[in-house]
């Protein structure tokens, strides 16, 4: 059995369906996912790709620190593209995805 990072699988759709079907059985609603208008199941993978990110620059600047000629730029590119894609809402598209292949 093979598994992927292309949410756009049918595996993805069933756990989707499955998480929002068990927030409408106990009637769970948040007020956030209504203002950006995604699905648990969407702002949960966007948050969670967000958070890999910021930890790869966090890594980043980790290594920097110990060792000051390794990833000279490298966190604060990741920083300000993570920060570009959250001013511009483009976090609802794939754009921000395709941060890791522009490095």
């Amino acid at each position: 059995m093979t598994f992927t990072w292309d949410f756009n699988l049918k595996l993805t759709s069933n756990l989707s369906n499955l998480v929002n079907n068990t927030l409408l059985a106990f009637n769970i609603k948040f007020q956030h996912l209504a203002e950006v208008n995604k699905s648990y199941t969407k702002h949960f993978i966007d948050a969670l790709n967000f958070s890999l990110q910021s930890f790869e620059a966090g890594y980043y600047f980790l290594i920097h620190a110990i060792i000051p000629d390794y990833y000279v730029n490298q966190g604060t590119k990741k920083i300000t593209k993570l920060a570009e894609c959250l001013k511009l809402n483009e976090i609802q598209t794939n754009l921000c995805n395709k941060i890791n292949k522009d490095d």
